[in-house]
């Protein structure tokens, strides 16, 4: 998460061994640098936060044993170590960009149950665990933005959120899910990348400026379930992730 010249990219999964990372490195703009363990080896969790040094973990699942145990772990980092904080009222998966917003700020997208399904509570941490008002259901949503304003995307729906409800937007331009996000407010976004369970993926993209959508420059690579470095409508880092279904 967090920006194209001071990031951080922790946790996720092996794609020759199917194993958990634990680990996490930062990112200044030139060269990676290994940093803490996570106390939980894990993916497909929930992030947030503003640097190398200020990040937030919560949820995620783990490779074995099916079907695949969810997690309800919540997590902060400050540039050296991770710290358990209160677990999350519930043990889900995101399968996506499922938080945005600080360390201390943040909010968590409903997200799915291994073995039983979607999810649909919304919740938000401000040093401990409330629900806000739900947003788009389920897993493989795109969220990004503050406590207070922020856009959430999953296929062609899109809401945005003012700090206490959702509306519903204008739908994208392409149906996507585990899309690539970043953006600041419910008024900058941008998502890239598309998974279908169909080959090949889409590596195009599109940002949003309050109003409408507008296509933008496609990617090298199309992939899926990559990490996001996200910054602004203009800038984003996107790390990792599938190249073809299966």
């Amino acid at each position: 998460e967090f920006g194209i010249s001071d990031g951080l990219m922790f946790g996720g999964v092996s794609t020759s061994s199917y194993a958990d990372f634990s680990d996490s490195q930062s990112w200044n703009g030139t060269s990676w640098t290994t940093g803490g363990s996570l106390t939980g080896a894990r993916q497909s969790g929930a992030s947030a936060g503003t640097g190398s040094t200020s990040a937030r973990y919560v949820n995620g699942y783990n490779d074995s044993p099916a079907p695949y145990p969810n997690s309800n772990r919540n997590e902060s980092y400050n540039g050296t170590s991770w710290t358990s904080d209160t677990v999350h009222p519930q043990s889900v998966n995101n399968k996506g960009d499922g938080g945005c917003g600080t360390v201390d700020s943040m909010i968590v997208t409903g997200g799915h149950a291994n073995g039983t399904g979607d999810r649909n509570q919304f919740y938000k941490w401000t040093g401990s665990w409330s629900t806000i008002a739900n947003g788009i259901t389920g897993s493989q949503c795109t969220v990004t933005g503050s406590l207070s304003s922020a856009l959430i995307t999953k296929q062609t729906s899109a809401q945005t959120w003012n700090g206490s409800s959702w509306t519903s937007s204008t739908a994208t331009n392409v149906s996507r899910k585990t899309a690539g996000g970043s953006g600041i407010s419910s008024e900058s976004g941008f998502r890239c990348f598309d998974w279908a369970n169909t080959n090949p993926f889409v590596n195009s993209s599109e940002s949003w400026n309050g109003t409408a959508w507008t296509a933008r420059g496609n990617a090298p690579y199309a992939r899926t379930e990559s990490a996001s470095l996200d910054n602004t409508t203009d800038s984003l880092m996107s790390v990792g992730g599938g190249q073809s279904y299966g």
